[in-house]
């Protein structure tokens, strides 16, 4: 689910801090960081960098929508698809113009991950991000779900059936899964705050979470407000979830397996780890 961007939003600025990497870097054409071919009457897909897929703001034509890429075309591999979505969806927009949420922006940043580090995209994010941070239980999902002895039983919503996804292909939007403790010390790693010590620099924690000039409430893989609150959500067929890391020192993530059409779902599953903590700083 989509508590794997904010992990992928590290990983990328993890290589930027290695010196392997610009946000800056474009993404496709002569030169660029994948030599995966498009139209060339795609005038746009030459423009992309890194940053724009980090913020949601390369392509409005790759949105979350009922023909959302990474739903689409399951039997192909992670490239093949976005070969196939290069052919089959013209950008019509400069990227950095608009914001649009996008699962797809974050399967190329996977992709970008492998091709930079020379590893899988699980295998770097694990060498350099989980291991360090004691986050042992987070493992990318086989297409066989529920095949992992961390995994509980998934619920089914709606139409979409939970055990019928292409979760490997989808690693780097949403296809981790972890225990809510290890989501927690993943984020204690990497919210700047003393201790314990964060695996990237304050610099790139600062870059990473400063909201876009298109919607002030992103960043690069994380929700952000004017209070300093940092948090995200996911949700695939039979899970929801939720990380935060607060202004005032406080990290906590809640995962459940079944969701909700609900449009106040989140904000419940949000007030009620705000509850908790208002007990809690009362008994003290």
């Amino acid at each position: 689910m989509s508590l794997s961007k904010p992990v992928t939003s590290v990983a990328i600025m993890k290589l930027v801090e290695e010196g392997k990497l610009s946000l800056d870097d474009r993404v496709f054409g002569p030169g660029a960081l994948l030599s995966i071919p498009f139209p060339a009457s795609n005038k746009y897909v030459s423009q992309i960098t890194v940053e724009h897929l980090l913020r949601h703001s390369a392509a409005p034509e790759w949105t979350n929508d009922a023909n959302g890429p990474m739903f689409l075309q399951t039997q192909l591999s992670k490239k093949a698809l976005v070969l196939w979505v290069l052919k089959n969806r013209t950008l019509k927009h400069a990227p950095g113009s608009r914001y649009a949420y996008s699962n797809f922006a974050y399967c190329i940043l996977g992709l970008v991950i492998e091709k930079i580090s020379g590893l899988s995209y699980e295998n770097y994010v694990k060498q350099t991000i989980l291991l360090p941070a004691k986050a042992n239980s987070f493992t990318v999902a086989s297409d066989k779900r529920g095949a992992s002895p961390l995994e509980v039983t998934y619920y089914p919503h709606g139409d979409w059936d939970p055990y019928n996804l292409p979760l490997r292909r989808m690693d780097a939007h949403g296809g981790w899964i972890a225990n809510a403790i290890d989501v927690v010390k993943f984020i204690q790693h990497t919210d700047a705050y003393p201790s314990p010590a964060d695996l990237i620099s304050a610099e790139s924690i600062k870059t990473m979470t400063t909201p876009s000039p298109l919607n002030n409430n992103y960043a690069m893989g994380w929700n952000v407000n004017q209070s300093n609150n940092w948090w995200h959500t996911g949700e695939l067929p039979g899970t929801a979830a939720i990380l935060v890391r607060t202004n005032h020192g406080f990290n906590w993530a809640v995962l459940t397996n079944k969701t909700s059409d609900d449009k106040a779902f989140y904000a419940e599953l949000d007030a009620l780890t705000w509850k908790l903590l208002k007990e809690v700083k009362d008994s003290l």
